[in-house]
C-alpha cells in the first residue's frame, strides 16, 4: 500500500472526535444490546466500504500526480465519486427515514459518520507507521556506515 496521507494531524483529530461523538451518542441513547451490534454491524460496513475508496484515491495520487491537460487526472474522478456517494448516500439516510424504522434510520447515520471517519486514523497510522520505519532504517544505515568508519580508522 504506497501512498502519502494527505492531511493533517489536525483532520485525523477531528476524525477522532467525530468518532467518539458517534459512539458516545449511541451508547448515551441504546440501551439495547442488539441495537449496539447492528451499530457496530453498520459501521464495519461503512469503513471497509470507504477504507477501500480511500486507499484507491489516496493511492493513484502517488502513481498519477499529473497528466495531460487535456485529460482528466485519475484523482479528480475519485474525487467526484466520493462527492456523489456522500450526496446519494446522505440524500438515502433522508429518504430512508420515511420508510424505516426511526431506530435503524439513527443507527445508520450514526454508523456513517463513523464509517467515513475510522478509514482516515487507519490510513493515518499506517502512513505514519510507514514513514517513521523508513526514518528508522535510514538512520541505522547511517549508524552502521559510521561504526565501518571508525573501524577502518582504528585498525589502521
Amino acid at each position: 500500500m504506497g501512498f502519502k496521507y494527505p492531511h493533517t494531524r489536525k483532520w485525523v483529530l477531528f476524525s477522532c472526535l467525530l468518532i467518539a461523538f458517534s459512539v458516545v451518542f449511541v451508547l448515551f441513547v441504546l440501551s439495547d444490546v442488539f441495537s449496539i451490534f447492528l451499530y457496530i454491524l453498520f459501521s464495519f460496513v461503512f469503513t471497509v466500504f470507504f477504507f477501500f475508496i480511500k486507499v484507491k484515491l489516496y493511492s493513484e495520487n502517488i502513481r498519477q500526480p499529473y497528466k495531460m491537460e487535456d485529460e482528466e487526472p485519475a484523482s479528480k474522478r475519485y474525487v467526484l465519486f466520493i462527492i456523489s456517494v456522500l450526496i446519494l448516500g446522505l440524500s438515502l439516510l433522508f429518504l430512508l427515514l420515511f420508510f424505516v424504522d426511526p431506530l435503524i434510520w439513527f443507527l445508520i447515520i450514526t454508523s456513517f459518520m463513523a464509517g467515513i471517519n475510522i478509514p482516515e486514523i487507519i490510513l493515518y497510522i499506517k502512513s505514519t507507521r510507514s514513514y517513521r520505519s523508513k526514518k528508522e532504517e535510514k538512520m541505522e544505515k547511517k549508524k552502521c556506515l559510521k561504526l565501518k568508519y571508525f573501524c577502518v580508522i582504528f585498525s589502521l
